[in-house]
């Protein structure tokens, strides 16, 4: 009786695991554009000899929801729709290191390849992407059909690394379900 209600615990553990949402275990989303502009951006730094950046869940939260507010409210200032700044956006979505921090927007750009060279060619965003002092990132785009730009891309950067993953995607799920190792 024992071994046979061990093996059904056992069972009902198992189950949980492999039915237990990607989220409870800490994997985070980003879709393939992001990922993408990680990796332009992550290969132009070691042209410099800086480290790669780090995807941060915290700085990703805040870059996600800067976009979509963005994106549905029709607007493109580094001020969203609530009053607040980059530094609170990203102090209320957990990023509250005392650090450097940055952040760049942009609008109308559907690939990460175009939104990686427009902000090539804009010097205060070049600075953010190529500062030393940079170390997490978070990526987020969005996109609705109605506004004046379509798309809307954000990337917060900060100074300390709040994730534990060795590699820059590692850990990290696509949205279209390629998990990132």
């Amino acid at each position: 009786m024992t071994r046979r209600l061990f093996s059904a615990a056992l069972l009902v553990v198992l189950l949980l695991s492999v039915l237990a949402p990607v989220h409870s275990t800490g994997v985070q989303a980003v879709d393939t554009q992001e990922a993408r502009f990680l990796t332009l951006t992550d290969s132009h730094r070691a042209t410099l000899g800086l480290p790669a950046l780090k995807l941060s869940p915290k700085l990703t939260g805040a870059s996600e929801w800067m976009s979509a507010d963005m994106a549905v409210k029709d607007y493109f200032s580094h001020t969203d729709s609530l009053a607040r700044d980059s530094f609170k956006r990203m102090s209320d979505f957990g990023y509250s290191y005392n650090t450097a921090k940055a952040e760049n927007i942009a609008a109308g750009y559907t690939t990460a390849d175009e939104v990686f060279d427009g902000w090539l060619n804009s010097a205060v965003h070049r600075a953010n992407m190529e500062s030393r002092n940079y170390l997490a990132i978070g990526i987020g785009r969005a996109y609705h059909a109605d506004p004046t730009y379509g798309w809307y891309w954000t990337t917060d950067f900060g100074g300390v690394r709040d994730t534990t993953t060795s590699e820059s995607l590692s850990g990290w799920q696509s949205r279209s379900g390629v998990y990132h190792v």
